[in-house]
């Protein structure tokens, strides 16, 4: 197997399993959290868009605030990794894009940490 076939396959897989580990420790932090949102957001669309305020409520325990960091954390990775293996593969528009949105997501998670540092 060539190099580059070696490396096209560790970003994807490492895409892949990054993913999952993303949905995974949003998912968790999302039950969680949604105890605390308001009885009119119970239901509907807009509770995932909520998490991100709620979740840096002070009743809300620090494990699940750090589970919701390394959400953020993994989604960053797994756009990299995702980002590295369209330019592997020679592809310069999802590469940007990829790129783009992890860049988007170094710079949230980085705003999240030093404005919320003290919680985690």
């Amino acid at each position: 197997m060539p190099d580059l076939a070696i490396a096209t396959t560790a970003a994807l897989i490492a895409g892949i399993l990054f993913s999952v580990m993303s949905v995974s420790f949003f998912f968790r932090t999302f039950l969680r959290v949604r105890e605390k949102f308001p009885v009119v957001f119970k239901e509907g669309y807009v509770m995932s868009y909520l998490v991100d305020a709620y979740v840096w409520d002070p009743l809300v325990p620090s494990t699940v605030r750090r589970e919701y960091f390394l959400y953020l954390s993994c989604a960053v990775v797994a756009g990299g990794s995702f980002a590295s293996l369209f330019i592997l593969d020679e592809s310069p528009v999802p590469a940007v894009l990829f790129g783009a949105v992890s860049a988007l997501g170094v710079i949230q998670t980085l705003i999240r940490w030093v404005k919320y540092r003290d919680r985690l």
